[in-house]
């Protein structure tokens, strides 16, 4: 993906699924990734969700709020940003940041 990424960086999809790649690797340099799909794609349900879930492990709670809030203009339904399920997410989160 790191190809992907150097060839199109505007693509918040290649940027988030290198994000992923890291995350797996337990590699720090995965939010990034993650950060840098969501400022290209404020829509990025899927980096959104891995934004607030890393803001929420650092206790950077109005960051989760600022993130998610973000997020759920865009998808109000959606069920991983609700505060529930990233109070849940907290609880389960392994650490690889």
């Amino acid at each position: 993906f790191l190809q992907l990424v150097r060839a199109s960086p505007d693509n918040p999809d290649f940027q988030y699924r290198t994000g992923l790649v890291k995350k797996e690797l337990k590699d720090s340099t995965a939010i990034a990734f993650f950060t840098k799909a969501f400022e290209l794609d404020s829509t990025h349900q899927k980096s959104c969700l891995e934004l607030s879930k890393y803001y929420l492990k650092k206790r950077k709670y109005p960051e989760v709020q600022k993130t998610a809030k973000k997020g759920l203009l865009s998808y109000p339904e959606n069920p991983g940003l609700s505060g529930d399920a990233l109070t849940n997410c907290k609880k389960q989160t392994v650490s690889f940041f």
